[in-house]
């Protein structure tokens, strides 16, 4: 698995998109309506579908709670070499217990919340900025 992503989607990515993707459809909803709950557009949505873009921590939980799923089931089902990896399993498991804590299910909803898209890049740069170790590797 490649560990210099820097913003560039991912097979986990992709596979998110898929899963994201099948529950979406299962529950009979269009990407047009999926898109307008979460306050995104129906091509962000394709977007996402498709592996082109990451989802985001917040969008992930507003995608679990709209679909009524737990969180790790976007990570259900990984392609044997990112199960494989423990780099990949650690990243999962760290986004999992994050959305279950009560500060990590606060800073989601209210990053969700935010509709100003200048304003969400400014605090993603901050938060980047804090953490450092993030994007770094």
């Amino acid at each position: 698995m490649k560990r210099k992503t820097r913003g560039h989607a991912t097979d986990i990515d992709a596979h998110v998109g898929e899963r994201l993707r099948k529950m979406r459809e299962e529950r009979g909803m269009s990407q047009e309506a999926l898109g307008q709950r979460v306050d995104v557009s129906f091509q962000q949505i394709q977007k996402y579908e498709r592996g082109a873009n990451r989802v985001g921590a917040s969008r992930l939980y507003e995608f679990s709670q709209v679909l009524q799923v737990p969180v790790e089931t976007f990570f259900n089902g990984l392609p044997a070499e990112a199960k494989n990896d423990d780099e990949a399993r650690e990243a999962v498991q760290q986004l999992a217990s994050f959305a279950k804590s009560k500060e990590g299910g606060e800073l989601m909803l209210a990053y969700a919340n935010i509709k100003d898209q200048k304003a969400r890049r400014q605090i993603l740069q901050l938060i980047k900025t804090l953490a450092p170790d993030a994007d770094e590797d």
